[in-house]
């Protein structure tokens, strides 16, 4: 999934949202939205409610 990310960066389409969205309205409709479009971006999430652990990003090193 890292590299997922790394290439939706290197294209330039990835849209990362720090804002908090609840997971179950606000992060569907979002979603649902930018599919909509063609052209949309590819929303990244990193602030949904009740959710702690965001395992796409966190790094491979083991401490």
């Amino acid at each position: 999934m890292r590299g997922w990310i790394r290439a939706l960066e290197e294209a330039g389409v990835l849209h990362e949202i720090d804002a908090e969205v609840h997971w179950d309205c606000e992060l569907g409709t979002v979603t649902r939205k930018v599919f909509g479009r063609a052209d949309g971006p590819v929303p990244l999430f990193n602030n949904i409610t009740d959710h702690q652990d965001t395992a796409s990003r966190r790094s491979t090193e083991r401490t």
